[in-house]
């Protein structure tokens, strides 16, 4: 008898291997990858993203940097570089996460007057004009809830950043309405 329920067991097992043999396959995983050009990696490593067939990269662009003069943007260097090629070789895309501080607005915390929300913005949006077709996804500020957000005091952080997205989404969905925010 347990011979016979063993050769069940095994012909039952077979039975449903072969049946999922028989399924259409399921799209294989996709690989994202956070990369740090933005911290001085090499750009050739952009390369190797595309050889592992990682499909999306993570990475950033400081304001400071793509704005090195109030209104005066330097996107084209070598992180905005590496980036487009990842995305135009590889078909892939990009998350970037973009911090809300700069040390020329706010003193250098987050920012949360007007004017300052709207400079970043208007950084947002630069840095999407010139990553056409690139740039799927920006986070506004990166891992917020680790406290990387440094408002100046009085400031109320839910209220800052609840209004500092709804001006990013004002300013950038109206020219790049599929970039999720």
């Amino acid at each position: 008898m347990r011979r016979r329920a063993l050769i069940a067991a095994i012909s039952a097992a077979f039975a449903v291997a072969g049946s999922a043999q028989q399924q259409p396959a399921t799209p294989s995983m996709l690989l994202g990858v956070q990369t740090h050009f933005s911290q001085n990696w090499p750009a050739a490593w952009g390369d190797r993203a595309i050889d592992v067939t990682a499909g999306s990269l993570r990475d950033s662009i400081p304001w400071a940097s793509g704005e090195p003069r109030l209104g005066k943007y330097a996107i084209e260097g070598s992180v905005a570089g590496t980036l487009s090629r990842y995305c135009h070789r590889s078909g892939g895309d990009v998350l970037l996460t973009l911090d809300p501080r700069h040390p020329l607005y706010d003193g250098g915390h987050t920012v949360s007057t007007p004017t300052a929300m709207a400079a970043y913005a208007a950084y947002v949006g630069t840095v999407l004009d010139r990553l056409p077709g690139c740039v799927t996804a920006i986070e506004v500020g990166n891992e917020i809830n680790s406290g990387n957000l440094a408002y100046t005091k009085g400031v109320d952080p839910a209220a800052a950043y609840v209004a500092l997205l709804t001006v990013v989404r004002d300013r950038i969905k109206p020219r790049h309405p599929s970039v999720a925010i």
